[in-house]
């Protein structure tokens, strides 16, 4: 058995694993505001309680739990977050802190993205390809790129931060410093903050409620999504030029827009195959 934890902008979720791949339970829970302005402290704290949760709930001793993988969006190193700027995170050591609550349970964190794409390649949408480029669009915009059926990675970072590839000069402030960072135009933040500034709605309308709004049909709705894909459509072929893969996957966290989107952002990106 394993458990598997996932570290978003805006959420903390723990699901168990069994031998074969299949989640057998999955905890989820939205950060609340307090946590968020104590972020380091309260992931340790958030992470402890709910693996305590799921073991109370399945009737698992943790001695039963071979190992606990950790998806974090940003830049990881040995066991660092290194600099996750959607968290606000800067060379912090997750798996040390962890380590020290569960010290004979084997502990490894990686970049959210990467986790995501190595699913896909071993049990999902990208199974069977030797080329393929990932993109995981949630708070900001992770990748993974496949060449020859193997991960690419840096010697010493895990490399590939896609959301960052600047795809509007002097485009708008990025928090990692730059701007016109492709992240601050196609992820699922950018979209849904678009929604709001275009509606005039507040941070308390969550992501159902805006994709409901974005799927109205109204002209404004409808000239928010166009836009939206052509700056889509400009960072996917950017990357896709130089690597020149086969297969593109989109991931979108909670998009209720899957075939619509699917279906426009097909005909504007002819001649490249993308699963959604």
């Amino acid at each position: 058995m394993k458990i598997g934890i996932d570290l978003g902008g805006s959420h903390v979720a723990v699901g168990l694993i069994n031998d074969d791949l299949e989640l057998i339970e999955k905890i989820e829970e939205n950060l609340s505001k307090e946590e968020k302005q104590n972020l380091s402290y309260a992931l340790i704290a958030n992470i402890e309680n709910k693996i305590t949760q799921i073991l109370e709930q399945t009737h698992i001793g943790i001695e039963q739990i071979e190992q606990i993988g950790i998806a974090c969006p940003g830049t990881i190193k040995e066991g660092h977050i290194y600099k996750a700027s959607n968290l606000g995170l800067k060379d912090f050591p997750m798996q040390e802190k962890l380590q020290e609550i569960f010290p004979s349970t084997l502990i490894k964190i990686r970049n959210d993205a990467k986790c995501a794409a190595l699913a896909e390649m071993k049990k999902g949408s990208l199974k069977g390809y030797q080329d393929a480029v990932f993109l995981g669009l949630g708070t900001g915009i992770g990748g993974a790129v496949f060449l020859k059926g193997q991960l690419l990675e840096s010697t010493h970072f895990s490399a590939f931060e896609i959301g960052h590839m600047i795809i509007e000069k002097d485009g708008l402030q990025c928090t990692c410093g730059k701007k016109g960072c492709f992240e601050k135009y196609g992820s699922m933040k950018a979209l849904k903050d678009t929604i709001r500034s275009k509606y005039g709605l507040g941070e308390d309308v969550h992501s159902r409620e805006l994709m409901e709004i974005l799927a109205n049909g109204s002209q404004k709705s409808e000239e928010i999504l166009e836009n939206y894909l052509e700056m889509l459509k400009i960072g996917i072929r950017k990357l896709n030029r130089p690597i020149r893969a086969r297969n593109n996957m989109l991931w979108w966290k909670l998009c209720l827009l899957r075939r619509t989107i699917y279906a426009t952002l097909k005909r504007k990106i002819k001649r490249t195959k993308i699963n959604i």
